[in-house]
């Protein structure tokens, strides 16, 4: 290696340590987490970038419900009145299942794709019924069966079905790292603050409030305390008339809505899979890590942390507070960031992988 070269790699180290040292005397000004929110935009706006299924997914689940149409125009009209195309086995009222085993488990396995046939056949009624049939030879009915059953076997295809059950995990997982819950998109009741400090992490134990959800930490990253103390802390739109205090559950869901909404304009839509979340995480753990507080004090902090940090994360821009979140560390070796959100992130990233 030549010294010039040698020179050249020594400067570019030097320099990234400059870019990414951090000032921690001065207290939180407007824009002073705009990093952090730009980072946190990323993975949020990866998580909501849902993958889509495989077009040959949903081609083949196409052919074999057109020919389960096909089939049941051929089927008696007293058979097919008896599908309820709205319902799922799982659903049917058990009055509408047949009464004698051999005939109800013969039901179990076949009715969510005669169902599926049913709707396919009334979507397209008029084409379906000039097939004629009702009117086709025996062989030709036994050899449309036949087919009809060769449908049903790819479409419950274990290869195919594993897209949705990991469709129905990615979509647990990333409302689990967003809101704190599958059920909490409109509103988690953990988001009510309670003392400010404890809700978005107090010391370098935290509490445990700080990492349970995205939501809650960018309420802790961008609304300070009191309102317009400083203005626009994360970015130049972000404050909003309609949430000026954090008071209850509710506005952390409306400040939430305020702030993922702008996400788009300060980072990349990338798609959700488990290389790029881990690009994202890097990132992260490159702003939360490292000493944080002008005495040296706090580890895992996310956002500005003023003075000695004395005060935590209490929403305050001045003296030893902050507008930001710490997290707590494990009680055990490895002393590692405890953050649920991010656990569930991998989740959903994981069954990215395989939907995609």
């Amino acid at each position: 290696m030549s010294i010039t070269s040698r020179k050249f790699r020594i400067a570019l180290a030097f320099l990234y340590v400059l870019l990414t040292m951090r000032t921690t005397s001065s207290n939180t000004k407007t824009g002073h987490n705009s990093d952090a929110y730009a980072i946190m935009c990323n993975i949020i706006n990866m998580l909501k970038n849902k993958p889509k299924h495989p077009q040959a997914i949903d081609e083949v689940t196409n052919m074999a419900e057109h020919i389960g149409a096909l089939n049941l125009t051929a089927a008696p009209d007293d058979f097919t009145t008896k599908i309820d195309k709205e319902k799922k086995w799982e659903t049917l009222e058990e009055n509408k299942k047949p009464k004698d085993k051999p005939t109800k488990d013969l039901w179990a396995r076949y009715y969510d794709f005669w169902a599926a046939a049913k709707q396919k056949y009334e979507s397209k009624k008029a084409a379906f019924d000039s097939f004629g049939g009702k009117n086709l030879p025996l062989y030709v009915k036994a050899r449309l069966r036949s087919i009809d059953e060769r449908a049903f076997t790819i479409r419950n295809n274990e290869a195919l079905g594993k897209y949705d059950t990991e469709a129905v995990t990615y979509d647990s997982e990333v409302k689990k790292a967003l809101y704190g819950g599958s059920d909490k998109e409109q509103q988690n009741t953990d988001d009510e603050p309670g003392t400010r400090a404890n809700t978005s992490g107090s010391g370098d134990a935290g509490q445990s409030k700080a990492g349970t959800s995205i939501r809650r930490n960018l309420t802790c990253l961008c609304l300070p305390a009191a309102q317009n103390q400083p203005p626009n802390v994360c970015c130049p739109a972000c404050d909003t008339a309609s949430v000026t205090t954090w008071t209850n559950a509710g506005s952390a869901a409306t400040f939430f809505q305020h702030l993922s909404a702008n996400c788009p304009h300060y980072a990349p839509t990338t798609e959700l899979n488990t290389n790029n979340l881990n690009t994202a995480l890097a990132a992260f753990y490159s702003t939360i890590g490292g000493i944080h507080g002008s005495n040296a004090k706090k580890i895992f902090v996310l956002g500005h942390l003023d003075g000695n940090g004395g005060t935590d994360c209490s929403g305050s821009s001045a003296a030893n507070a902050g507008i930001c979140v710490i997290y707590k560390p494990a009680t055990s070796s490895p002393k590692k960031p405890l953050i649920e959100w991010l656990q569930a992130a991998k989740k959903a990233a994981a069954a990215a992988d395989n939907i995609a």
